[in-house]
């Protein structure tokens, strides 16, 4: 436990900080104003609706957080384990409700009451999961920033990217604005800038927590993360998560709001249960998968290189899909929706199914010449779609092709770098490359000390030398708490040589810094000798 309460630590955290005293205001502005101004009932419908919902948020936020703390603490989840979960679920919740209001304001810009409920819910829901999953996790771990005298790619893609939303808002600004709304637009314009830039600073942190910078404190960084990654559609997903998550919001938009009118209800109930049959295809797709590899007595390595091969393969089949059927259907808003959002679930669901549960032991080797190939190959595709695209008619279909290819680019890029790492074999690593070889050894100890009979005192479960004081100390790993000679330690460090130490027996992982030699002796077990 913390002695200390937590300060703020992360980029996250001042941002957080900031939006709650936003919230703070709006809200304190709008008490003020139902009390003193004249009796309308809109206005209470506004306030109550806005308290209905964020209880209702809250609610729901509250119930997944026990979800996970349970689930954490029935499958024995690693501290690390558990601060990076829940500050992705943390992180990706402030990134969306901060996208939120920068989207829906337009459809409700001289509508008072719908903008202040957007504002207000999105901002206190954003606050809502900072503190119910990001909140004090630096009393466990760190976010490891850059130095300011060494380059940092994320930031500098952050920073453009984060510019680019920015002029995109004012030059849609400019092309609506008329002189009635136009302190209306100044405001929002301000507004849509200082989100824009909070957004920017939340997805840094995101990266950071992805691309394995989150660490336990105390801990340093790993010279081996220069040189290898954790895939490279790892660092795209939570970029086409957001995107994903922008054009479900507008696809509801348009089902309740009929903007379109061939994006009906039953459009949207027929694309609701094509997405959950797909996430409960591919979930069945994987028991069969791990069932078959249990039956044929698959080794480690192998389990993992079929799983990224079928995950990787989908992303990039559920990537090109829709690059494919926009040029039949064109601007025909209902099946391209339909289409566009059935493939993202399919691909999200390839990557948690496939990919994420291989994260730990899966790392790629950067390949140069591959990620070349691949990107010229891609290059040429997207020309060849852009020149296939101007010879339609119709200048809508143009621009949604154009859109399409250009957006689902960044799906289909790194799954198939990621993919002709799997299929050359020897760009992928194993972070436990001796997984295995420590569960056969840990069986035949196993099976060995049955045969020996019962020892007169405790014993490593190693060597099967009884525990003493002098030679054979027994040590304890602090991430699962299984004690280990101190001898069979150093050679279990010695052997993985990454900082760490895999437990025999539980297959966890303990940061170990300067040696075996460092873990603490389990003085409780020494009293019973």
């Amino acid at each position: 436990m913390a002695i200390e309460p937590p300060k703020p630590t992360s980029v996250t955290d001042s941002i957080v900080i900031a939006l709650t005293a936003i919230t703070s205001i709006l809200a304190t502005v709008g008490i003020i104003y139902l009390i003193f101004a004249p009796v309308v009932p809109a206005n209470f419908i506004s306030a109550g609706a806005i308290l209905a919902t964020f209880l209702l948020i809250f609610g729901v936020l509250g119930l997944v957080k026990w979800v996970m703390d349970y689930c954490h603490v029935k499958y024995e989840i690693g501290r690390l384990d558990r601060v990076r979960h829940e500050m992705t679920v943390g992180l990706v919740g402030v990134l969306t409700c901060l996208t939120i209001p920068r989207v829906a304001i337009y459809f409700a810009l001289d509508d008072y009451h719908t903008v202040c409920y957007l504002l207000i819910v999105s901002l206190s829901t954003a606050c809502t999961f900072h503190w119910l999953f990001n909140y004090g996790f630096n009393q466990w771990c760190k976010i490891n920033y850059r130095p300011d005298n060494e380059e940092d790619p994320i930031a500098a893609l952050i920073i453009i990217f984060t510019f680019l939303l920015i002029g995109i808002d004012i030059r849609i600004n400019v092309i609506f604005v008329n002189e009635d709304l136009l302190p209306e637009f100044l405001v929002f314009s301000i507004l849509q800038i200082l989100l824009a830039f909070f957004s920017g600073f939340v997805s840094y942190d995101l990266f950071m927590v992805l691309d394995g910078d989150l660490m336990l404190a105390g801990r340093v960084k790993q010279p081996l993360k220069e040189t290898y990654q954790n895939t490279c559609t790892h660092s795209i997903i939570p970029f086409f998560s957001m995107i994903f998550g922008i054009f479900s919001m507008a696809f509801v938009g348009f089902t309740v709001t009929n903007y379109f009118p061939t994006v009906d209800w039953i459009i949207f109930f027929v694309t609701i249960g094509a997405s959950l049959a797909a996430v409960l295809t591919l979930w069945g797709f994987k028991r069969i998968v791990v069932f078959i590899n249990k039956k044929l007595g698959a080794k480690i390595r192998t389990m993992c290189q079929s799983e990224a091969f079928i995950g990787f393969t989908g992303i990039m089949i559920c990537g090109f899909v829709p690059r494919v059927v926009v040029f039949f259907v064109g601007f025909d808003v209902a099946i391209l929706s339909f289409t566009i959002i059935l493939s993202s679930v399919a691909a999200l669901t390839f990557f948690f199914l496939f990919i994420t549960w291989n994260g730990r032991r899966l790392d790629t080797k950067n390949n140069g010449w591959l990620i070349f190939i691949v990107f010229v190959i891609n290059v040429i595709i997207f020309i060849g779609s852009i020149r296939f695209a101007v010879s339609y008619e119709d200048g809508k279909d143009i621009e949604v092709i154009i859109w399409t290819q250009f957006f689902f680019s960044f799906l289909t890029i790194p799954s198939m770098m990621d993919l002709g790492i799997i299929l050359i074999g020897n760009g992928m690593i194993m972070n436990n490359e001796n997984e295995e070889e420590i569960k056969m050894s840990s069986v035949k100890v196993q099976k060995s000390k049955k045969t020996a009979g019962n020892s007169s005192g405790p014993e490593c479960k190693i060597c099967l030398l009884p525990f003493n004081p002098s030679t054979v100390i027994p040590k304890i790993l602090k991430e699962c708490g299984h004690t280990v000679c101190g001898e069979c330690a150093d050679k279990l460090y010695g052997k993985q040589k990454q900082y760490r130490i895999i437990c025999p027996i539980c297959q966890k992982a303990t940061v170990v810094i300067g040696g075996a030699k460092y873990l603490p002796k389990n003085f409780e077990l020494l009293e019973l000798i």
